[in-house]
């Protein structure tokens, strides 16, 4: 009786350790900011070029072993394109198009394509770009937040494996 007393919270703790071990990883962040061959930066110009859209949103995914960015971006006709490009080779693996059936999206996604345009936010690049030289690291993550004030939240790998967070203001 007593050696299944003392095996509990063995297992117990060996359960909670991978527990918390595969929360770290969840959200499929790069072992180092070299572990791919193509940065979300890179990644981003070509979902750009590929689909003429302003990038919203893009973040690292790691899928069937593979690393892969998802971007989402909004075109002038108010079309939102999904577009994935591979971490290893640059190339577009898939990209479709739709059309935001939702009003108030819509309407939201129209002000902040405006106001880049016309410089009253910063684009997601220029938010990406600036994080990375405060932070010395590589953004693989990145997101527009408009909750209260219209902002970019990012993740980020350092050069150690170590991730952080920051959010940096759009105006």
């Amino acid at each position: 009786m007593k050696s299944s007393i003392t095996t509990k919270p063995i297992i117990l703790a060996a359960a909670l350790t991978t527990i918390f071990s595969a929360g770290a990883f969840a959200d499929d962040a790069p072992a180092n900011i070299d572990a791919d061959a193509v940065s979300l930066k890179q990644a981003i110009m070509v979902a750009k070029k590929h689909t003429g859209g302003e990038p919203m949103e893009a973040e690292r995914e790691v899928e069937m072993g593979q690393a892969l960015y998802e971007i989402e971006l909004i075109g002038d006709n108010g079309n939102n394109f999904y577009t994935v490009i591979s971490a290893t080779t640059g190339e577009v693996v898939i990209s479709r198009e739709k059309r935001e059936r939702d009003h108030d999206d819509l309407i939201e996604q129209a002000a902040w394509l405006s106001g880049v345009k016309s410089g009253q936010f910063k684009s997601l690049e220029a938010a990406l770009s600036d994080a990375e030289n405060q932070n010395s690291a590589q953004v693989y993550e990145i997101e527009l937040e408009d909750d209260h004030n219209v902002s970019y939240e990012m993740k980020l790998v350092k050069a150690d494996g170590s991730t952080m967070e920051t959010r940096l203001a759009a105006q």
